[in-house]
């Protein structure tokens, strides 16, 4: 890239030997700031990449961790909620039970 904006400059040179040097200066100016804004750009983009990787990392991490934490609650909640299920039908059973002695 920096070969590149030599060859541009040095050809836009030989190009603008006839403009003032005031114009050539902040013609090269501009050039200058121009490539400074490729290369910030190309940096950020880099950077940014960089950080949803480890942006995604972090959140498979965090799905897995909390499918491993969510897991033994989950087989937890199902199994009290069978034995409540379990006791209801018993005592529906057993207040039947009762109507029917009384």
């Amino acid at each position: 890239r920096a070969e590149r904006d030599a060859l541009l400059r040095e050809r836009d040179g030989h190009r603008a030997q006839g403009l003032g040097d005031d114009a050539q200066q902040r013609r090269d100016a501009a050039a200058q700031q121009l490539s400074l804004l490729r290369e910030s750009n190309a940096t950020l983009r880099a950077e940014a990449n960089g950080a949803k990787a480890a942006s995604d990392s972090l959140r498979g991490e965090l799905r897995r961790l909390r499918e491993r934490v969510a897991d033994p609650r989950d087989r937890q909640k199902a199994e009290l909620k069978a034995k409540l299920d379990a006791a209801e039908r018993a005592k529906e059973s057993h207040e039947r039970d009762a109507t029917a002695w009384r």
